[in-house]
This record gives structure tokens, sequence and C-alpha cells, in this order.
């Protein structure tokens, strides 16, 4: 979920009060209830959403929440532990959050973006646990997750509007947060669009970032000019 999606999702509900009473019924329940039933959930919520609020103002609801779930970089625990041997884009997530506190708090180590749990990710989960109070196991259940992104959040909106344009376009030679934002988008888009070159994400804008970026500009109808600029960035985000 976005920055951008989460507060459209929170600001429709916001605005219709009786959505949030019925969101806030069925996450008292989520927990006890299988992951895989989630969309049956849902559908009943929108049937109860028409009721209350009409078809269109329904649809807007789903319309809404999808586009906050349902895009790549998922903050909604997915409801399987990861641990040592995990692999996937989860764990590609939980990697990207990890990487961009190591940059603020010095007792947690950066990691590779590899989507592999291994020993090194373990290691800087358990520095993560340690550092935030939780217990200190190196795997991560609900609960680490949910405090990696509320921390993740937390430093986005320290530094301004969450993924906001940088003011200035990034290309060959930046180096940074914005470029690893950058490099982590073009990774998990490509799990939805193949064709799209794969990336290490690192924080430097080096060949095969450019790269990237002209394939997920080609593909998209922009200038392919290998750098990001603001209708560049406006697209990935």
């Amino acid at each position: 979920m976005t920055a951008e999606h989460y507060h459209a999702l929170h600001s429709w509900m916001d605005a219709h009060p009786a959505v949030s009473r019925c969101v806030v019924a069925l996450d008292r329940w989520l927990p006890l209830i299988p992951f895989v039933c989630y969309p049956v959930l849902l559908c009943l919520l929108n049937v109860r959403l028409f009721h209350l609020l009409g078809s269109q103002a329904a649809l807007d609801f789903m319309v809404t929440i999808a586009r906050a779930v349902f895009v790549p970089g998922f903050t909604f625990w997915g409801g399987t532990i990861l641990r040592v041997g995990s692999s996937g884009s989860a764990v590609e997530q939980l990697q990207f959050w990890l990487n961009t506190l190591a940059q603020y708090e010095s007792s947690i180590p950066s990691v590779t973006v590899d989507g592999v749990y291994g020993s090194g990710t373990a290691g800087a989960v358990r520095a993560f646990q340690r550092r935030y109070g939780l217990s200190v196991d190196g795997v991560v259940g609900r609960a680490t997750w949910t405090e990696l992104y509320d921390q993740f959040r937390s430093i986005q909106s320290d530094n301004g509007t969450p993924n906001a344009y940088p003011g200035t376009p990034l290309r060959e030679g930046a180096s940074g947060q914005n470029v690893r934002l950058v490099q982590f988008w073009l990774k998990i888009a490509r799990t939805v669009y193949t064709s799209l070159a794969n990336v290490t994400v690192d924080g430097k804008f080096g060949a095969g970032t450019a790269a990237a970026v002209q394939r997920f500009q080609r593909r998209n109808g922009l200038t392919a000019d290998g750098a990001v600029g603001k209708e560049t960035w406006e697209k990935m985000f």
C-alpha cells in the first residue's frame, strides 16, 4: 500500500462513519479468520455497504480498498510467518523496510533485498525486535511485521510527504534513500511485468538501474532517458 492509497482509504472511511463501524467490527474478528477467507469477507462487506450507502458508494469503497491492498508493496501481514528459509515478495518488503530503518538506527544492520530470508535478514530482524521491545526470535509474525511498518511510516512522516517527488530528477550517479525506493519499486513491479529488468536495491543509481528505468519508461509510454523525473516518479508511485 502506498502512502497515497493508505490516506485515500482512511479519508474515504472518515467520510462514511457506517463503513468505519463495519470495518472495525471486521478487524476485531480478522485474527481468528483464515487468510484465504478474506475475499469472501470483502464480498459480504460490500453487500452490507450496498444496503447502507447505495451501489456507487459501495463500488467506490471496493475500488479504494483494492488499490490500497492489491498493489505492489503491500503493508498488511499476509498471515504467513517469515523465518530463515522463507522467500518471495513479502521477504523483499521486509528487507526493504529493514534497510530503510538501518539508515536511521545504527543498531539495525543493512541487508540485501533479494527476497531470501537468510541469516543476515534474521540477524537484522532480531536487532529490530530488540530495539523496539519485541520478542527476540528472528521470526516475523504479525506483531513484528506491524511494528516494522509503523516505524517505516514514522520515518516517512518525519521526512515530509511520504513518497513525494524529491524535486530534482534522479539519474546515473545519484545515491540515497530515494534511489533505493525507486529500485525497490522496480523490483516489485517486475513480479507483475516480467519484461522489466531486475535491479539491486543498494541506493546507488548505476547503469543497471538506468537500464531498468528505461524499460519501465518504454513500457509506460514515457520518454526513455533512464532518468527519474517527476513524470516517471509519479507513474511509479
